[in-house]
């Protein structure tokens, strides 16, 4: 879907159909992202998606995305 073209990218990020919902899978700054239904995953490890509000993820103590 869109990715940062570049001999180095930084991002790139998949979307495909899951039922009627979308998957998504990121690769962002050495991170990434596997969403699909109500289910996801940051570096491999299973996280909560919350139901409202916002999930703040932190790597080694830094704030790395929301």
């Amino acid at each position: 879907m869109s990715g940062h073209c570049a001999e180095n990218p930084a991002y790139a990020v998949f979307t495909k159909k899951d039922g009627s919902k979308l998957a998504l899978f990121a690769h962002i700054g050495g991170h990434t992202i596997e969403i699909s239904g109500d289910t996801a995953k940051i570096n491999g490890a299973a996280t909560p998606i919350p139901s409202s509000g916002q999930h703040i993820h932190k790597h080694r103590g830094d704030e790395i995305f929301k």
